[in-house]
């Protein structure tokens, strides 16, 4: 299976996981838990920068926490903070 492959098939696993754990999560699309669930959005954040480390690409993110920055400043369209300019 390639690399992007098995991160969809990754991600899903997680929604799922919260899904079956989270009472909360109970008839809540999965989107929203993308883009809800903190701990949801840590696990994204670190796959997809595993997968592209993997891919070679290279980018000027050092940390998971920067990418986990970016995916709330766009779901919550807040402003970036100075690490990011």
């Amino acid at each position: 299976m390639n690399r992007w492959k098995r991160l969809v098939s990754e991600v899903r696993a997680d929604v799922a996981a919260a899904r079956d754990r989270d009472p909360a999560a109970q008839g809540v699309s999965s989107f929203e838990i993308l883009t809800g669930w903190a701990g949801v959005q840590a696990l994204l954040a670190h796959r997809l920068a595993h997968a592209l480390l993997e891919a070679g690409a290279v980018t000027c993110l050092t940390k998971d926490s920067e990418l986990e920055e970016i995916i709330r400043a766009v779901r919550s369209a807040a402003p970036r903070g100075a690490s990011l300019v």
